[in-house]
C-alpha cells in the first residue's frame, strides 16, 4: 500500500497554535531588549562625545564645553539633553560656542538625557579636568523606567556608570 507525504490540517493548525503562543510569550521580552538595548547605544555615543570633548580640550589647549541645544548652535540653559547637545571650543569663557560646534548629537525623541539639577552644561579645561562640572546623566526611554542607566562624571573628568533609584528612574521616564 502506498501512503502519502504531508500534514494534515489538524497538525498544522497545533504546529501554528504553538508557535504563536512562543511569540506572545517572546514579543515583550524582545520589546524590553531592544529598549534598553536603544538607551545603551544612547549612552555609548554621549560618552564617546564626552571623551571626544576632553580630548580636544587637551589637544586645543583650550576649554571646551558640552551643553544641551535645541537649534544646534547655541547653549541652552536646560538640564534635559534628548532634544540635542554640541561641543564647541568656549575660548571667551561665556558658554557658548566660539565658532561653529566640533559636534552636535541626541536629538532621539523617545530617549530621555536628564542631567543634575543645575547642570547645564560640562565645561573641560586644558587639563582635561572638568573642574565644578561633576554631574550625574539619566538616561532611559520615554515611559520605560526599567530602562534607565546613569552616568557620572567627577570633577577630574572621568565617568563611571551607576544604577539609577527608581525614584530618579520614574522621573526620568514621565517626561
Amino acid at each position: 500500500m502506498h501512503r502519502q507525504a504531508g500534514w494534515t490540517l489538524i497538525e498544522l493548525i497545533l504546529v501554528m497554535t504553538v508557535i504563536g503562543v512562543l511569540g506572545a510569550l517572546a514579543a515583550p521580552a524582545l520589546g524590553h531588549a531592544i529598549a534598553r538595548q536603544r538607551v545603551l547605544g544612547a549612552g555609548n555615543e554621549f560618552v564617546g562625545a564626552l571623551h571626544y570633548a576632553r580630548t580636544a580640550a587637551v589637544s586645543a589647549g583650550a576649554r571646551v564645553i558640552v551643553c544641551p541645544s535645541s537649534d544646534g548652535a547655541r547653549c541652552a540653559p536646560d538640564t534635559r539633553w534628548d532634544g540635542g547637545w554640541l561641543i564647541a571650543v568656549d575660548r571667551d569663557r561665556d558658554d557658548q560656542p566660539d565658532a561653529a560646534p566640533l559636534l552636535r548629537g541626541g536629538g532621539d525623541v523617545s530617549l530621555r538625557i536628564l542631567s543634575t539639577r543645575g547642570r547645564t552644561r560640562l565645561a573641560f579645561r586644558p587639563s582635561g579636568g572638568a573642574a565644578g562640572s561633576n554631574v550625574t546623566f539619566t538616561l532611559c526611554q520615554a515611559g520605560r523606567a526599567d530602562t534607565a542607566r546613569q552616568l557620572v562624571m567627577s570633577n577630574s573628568g572621568r565617568l563611571r556608570n551607576a544604577t539609577a533609584n527608581p525614584a530618579t528612574a520614574a522621573a526620568c521616564a514621565a517626561l
